[in-house]
C-alpha cells in the first residue's frame, strides 16, 4: 500500500509523499455505509425505524456485524422533513446507544412519535453521520447521509389474514 495524499483541514499537505506502508498486522479495509429502514403505521403508534451498519462484497451489501463501536444520539443526530405529514407534527423520542453487531438494539433505534389521529402522511428522516458510514444514496457520485420514509397513517392488516377481499354493496 502507498499513502500519496495527505491534507488536514487548515489545507496543510506533507512533503514527504508519497511513503509506502507495510502494516505489521493483517488489514482488512472495507467500504461501508449505514442503512435505515422504511417504517409505516397508525398516526396514533409511535413509528421505531430501525438501522444497520453495513459494508460491500461482491454479492451486495451485507451487515457489518465487526462493527460495535459507533456511538449515535438520535435526538441530536436526526432532522426530520415533514413537509408531507397533514395536519400535526411527529419528533424524535431521543435514544442513545453504540451498534452491537453492527444494528442498533430495539430499545435503542429511530424512535418517532405519534402525529395523532387523522395526521397522516410521509416524514423524511436523514441520520447525520461520520463520513465512513455516508454513502452514494442517489449515485451521483457524492457520499450522503442517510435517509428513510416513515409513513404515519397506514395500516398493515392482521398477520393471520391470508386474501382479503373488499365486496361494495351498491
Amino acid at each position: 500500500m502507498e499513502l500519496t495524499g495527505l491534507a488536514d483541514a487548515d489545507d496543510v499537505s506533507s512533503p514527504q509523499l508519497s511513503v509506502a506502508i507495510a502494516p505489521k498486522f493483517p488489514l482488512e479495509m472495507r467500504y461501508g455505509r449505514l442503512q435505515m429502514e422504511n417504517v409505516y403505521g397508525l398516526e396514533t403508534s409511535d413509528l421505531k425505524m430501525p438501522f444497520q451498519a453495513e459494508f460491500y462484497t461482491s454479492s451486495g451489501f451485507i451487515i457489518n456485524s465487526a462493527d460495535g463501536c459507533w456511538s449515535y444520539n438520535t435526538a441530536a443526530d436526526v432532522a426530520l422533513d415533514q413537509s408531507n405529514l397533514s395536519g400535526g407534527n411527529t419528533s424524535v423520542i431521543g435514544t442513545s446507544g453504540t451498534l452491537l453487531a453492527g444494528a442498533a438494539e430495539e430499545d435503542e433505534q429511530l424512535i418517532l412519535k405519534a402525529p395523532g389521529a387523522n395526521n397522516q402522511g410521509d416524514v423524511i428522516a436523514t441520520f447525520a453521520v461520520p463520513l465512513w458510514l455516508q454513502g452514494d444514496w442517489n449515485q451521483d457520485g457524492f457520499l450522503e447521509n442517510p435517509q428513510a420514509t416513515a409513513t404515519f397513517g397506514v395500516y398493515r392488516g392482521n398477520d393471520r389474514v391470508i386474501y382479503w377481499r373488499e365486496v361494495l354493496n351498491n
